[in-house]
């Protein structure tokens, strides 16, 4: 069903899962009632989550959003951190090059 109050933050969406500062947590499997490292929680703006669950390398199936309620926040807040991957290094300087 389409609903005109979450349309107006569609574009929230892509804020959400490109903003560095966003508490990402790892999702959780209602089905299964545990973790689930396939799944992201993404919380900007103070409560705007986004769900996603991973399907390949830097590949993601959206699976929902939403204006969360304090009770919602405690739950999420209570899963852990997600691993954020480390920046990438520059590489060494070739010794061959400075030759």
């Amino acid at each position: 069903m389409f609903s005109f109050e979450r349309s107006k933050r569609i574009e929230w969406v892509a804020i959400a899962l490109g903003d560095p500062s966003a508490d990402i947590r790892v999702g959780y499997d209602s089905k299964k009632r545990q973790p689930a490292k396939d799944r992201r929680v993404a919380i900007v703006k103070g409560n705007f989550v986004v769900i996603i669950r991973l399907t390949g390398d830097d590949k993601a199936e959206f699976i929902t959003c939403y204006v969360a309620d304090s009770r919602s926040l405690g739950l999420i807040r209570k899963s852990s951190k997600w691993p954020r991957k480390p920046p990438p290094q520059p590489a060494p300087p070739d010794p061959a090059v400075g030759a």
